[in-house]
This record gives C-alpha cells, sequence and structure tokens, in this order.
C-alpha cells in the first residue's frame, strides 16, 4: 500500500513540474511576441 502511494505522489510531483515549466515556456512565449508586436507598432 505504501509503496503504490509512494509512486502516485511521484507522479503527482512530476505532473506538477511538468506544468509548471510548460506554464512557464507559455509566459515567455507570449512575453516574445508582446515585444515583437511592440516594434512593429512603434
Amino acid at each position: 500500500m505504501d509503496y503504490s502511494f509512494g509512486n502516485a505522489h511521484v507522479e503527482v510531483e512530476k505532473n506538477f513540474t511538468k506544468n509548471e515549466q510548460v506554464k512557464a515556456t507559455v509566459k515567455a512565449v507570449a512575453e516574445k511576441i508582446k515585444e515583437k508586436e511592440e516594434k512593429d507598432n512603434a
């Protein structure tokens, strides 16, 4: 029982980390696009 609980916890940790990385990437891309649009509009 402990073993499977541990595995479930590891999966949650992995998914959480992955989601954080995805969010960070999306944010970085959005900022780049925003900068480009501001340059184009200037």
